[in-house]
């Protein structure tokens, strides 16, 4: 899977701390295949659930810094109050996707184990 990023400058630095949950992504269609349905109930959580999915099967992340792309987060689009209400409940929703897919995040976490542990 391919994740295409944007970032943040902070003091000179381009950061973006939360890559993982970004929404440009390049998939394989038989990749996603099985998890469609799962998909359709996850909404923002539906990034989470790809990540754990790939991480889980053993596959590939790459990501790519979208130098030229740019994005207004939601305290620009709408007032502070909403903004915010709006990010807490995407961050219930992923969440709540992390805890219902919990066998993706155990195999996940169990191969990254495996990976750093050399007997």
């Amino acid at each position: 899977m391919v994740l295409g990023y944007s970032t943040v400058n902070i003091l000179s630095q381009e950061v973006n701390p939360l890559k993982i949950l970004t929404g440009e992504r390049a998939l394989l269609k038989e990749d996603i295949a099985p998890l469609l349905d799962k998909m359709k109930e996850s909404r923002f959580g539906v990034e989470t659930l790809l990540y754990f999915f790939y991480i889980s099967l053993g596959k590939t992340l790459k990501f790519l810094r979208l130098a030229e792309m740019k994005h207004n987060d939601k305290y620009k689009k709408m007032t502070t109050l909403k903004a915010t209400t709006s990010y807490i409940n995407e961050g219930w929703e992923i969440a709540s996707t992390a805890i219902k897919n919990y066998d993706l995040l155990l195999k996940a976490t169990e191969r990254q184990i495996k990976k750093g542990v050399k007997l």
